[in-house]
This record gives C-alpha cells, structure tokens and sequence, in this order.
C-alpha cells in the first residue's frame, strides 16, 4: 500500500522546474523565513517527474496553460519591504502525467 506524504518544497524566485514524485498532488503555497515554499501531497516511492512552477509580480503577466495556486505576500526582512507573488503551476504537464497513468494501467495508449 502506498505511502503519501506531506513535503515541501523550496521555490527560487521566478519560473522554477520543481522535481516532484509522479502522482503529487499540489496542496497549498506560501512565505517560510521569507522565501517561497510549497507542499505537495506525494507518494516518495513514485519516479521523480519535473513540473514547472512559475511565480509573478502583481502586475506581471499570467502565464499561459498554468493553473494559479495561490499568492504569497513576503517581507524582505534587511530592507522591510513587503512584495506580493502569484504562484501557478503548468497544468498541460499534470494532464500529461495522469493520461500516461491512465495507459499504463490500461495497456493502451493515448492521443496526450
């Protein structure tokens, strides 16, 4: 029987390639001594897939094809300025991933 977990992931500023365990489930993102963080429920045992995670100035242009996971407000703790992100995740890669989930159970291909 599989084993989920919650782990967390540290995100660098900007667009990120974040290796997550196939299957993740992306719950939630947010400020962690002053960077950004997110967590994942996974499945540690699972092949790593990468995913890309992008994060955007208010202001900033939304990418396209990403699902928005959430905003984090941070403060830059050596100047005391407080700086809003907007965080979103490529959601073409997790429909990828579940259509070949879906062949490799079912023996078959398809069209993704």
């Amino acid at each position: 029987m599989p084993s989920r977990r919650i782990f967390k992931y540290e995100l660098a500023a900007g667009s990120n390639q974040v290796s997550l365990p196939q299957g993740a489930r992306i719950l939630s993102c947010g400020e962690q001594y002053g960077g950004v963080v997110l967590w994942a429920e996974v499945d540690p045992d699972q092949p790593l897939v990468p995913r890309r995670i992008a994060q955007v100035a208010t202001g900033g242009v939304a990418p396209e094809g990403m699902r928005f996971l959430g905003t984090v407000q941070i403060r830059n703790r050596r100047t005391d300025q407080q700086f809003v992100v907007h965080v979103f995740v490529n959601e073409a890669q997790i429909h990828e991933e579940l259509a070949a989930r879906f062949a490799a159970k079912s023996g078959g291909e398809t069209d993704a």
